[in-house]
């Protein structure tokens, strides 16, 4: 529903059951991810920030980016802290989404006690230099992660999708970047209408190098 023309069309269309209806909110949203120890303590932990959600990148036929905060805000990780304690997270992933609206104010959106999807993972592991899936082992197994961590980098997942004419082709844009790129590689196709069919993942301490790389890959030719 979009306009007050689809609103009228829905209720004198809609089948005779129940709807509940929530108010739409307008922000971007943002992640408080991590990795909780037996104890429930929170041995690493991340923030994401999206470029859209992934109703509208499906609806819009979009391309998606999504990068890894350097450093969480405060107002995200105390209100990530809580919510590990309020559904007594332990020994597991957790992904807790929200939605950052203009004035600031987060909305909470989603609670997740499961690891971010796609290569999401693989982000936070650029960014801070870290390797989660061992981390999770290591959790499992002695109840420890590591004695500390720094986040050096923002990493940034930047897709594409093959049926779009892009300014930049694949070899332009490692000729151009790719001292910058991570890693890049094709995504499970069952994803693709969200994630694209091609990912590069971009790396540098820089956040308007970097965001400015993704509108790069991103940019269709005129």
């Amino acid at each position: 529903i979009d306009d007050e023309a689809g609103l009228e069309r829905f209720f004198a269309t809609k089948p005779p059951v129940d709807y509940l209806m929530e108010e739409y909110v307008h922000g971007v949203i943002t992640t408080f991810d991590g990795l909780a120890d037996q104890d429930g303590r929170p041995v690493f932990f991340g923030s994401l920030v999206y470029s859209q959600g992934v109703m509208e990148i499906v609806n819009e036929d979009g391309d998606i980016s999504f990068y890894a905060e350097r450093e969480p805000p405060a107002d995200l990780e105390e209100a990530g802290r809580r919510l590990l304690k309020e559904f007594d997270v332990r020994e597991r992933f957790f992904h807790f989404e929200f939605f950052r609206q203009d004035d600031g104010k987060l909305v909470a959106l989603e609670v997740n006690v499961r690891p971010p999807g796609g290569m999401a993972l693989d982000i936070h592991n650029y960014s801070a230099d870290v390797d989660l899936y061992w981390g999770w082992a290591n959790v499992v197994v002695n109840n420890r992660f590591l004695d500390g961590y720094v986040r050096p980098h923002y990493c940034c997942f930047v897709s594409r999708k093959r049926h779009k004419n892009y300014r930049l082709s694949h070899q332009d844009v490692l000729a151009a970047f790719g001292h910058l790129i991570a890693t890049h590689e094709p995504t499970p196709e069952a994803f693709s209408q969200a994630m694209g069919h091609y990912a590069y993942m971009i790396r540098t301490p820089d956040k308007e190098e970097m965001l400015s790389v993704a509108r790069a890959i991103q940019e269709l030719a005129a």
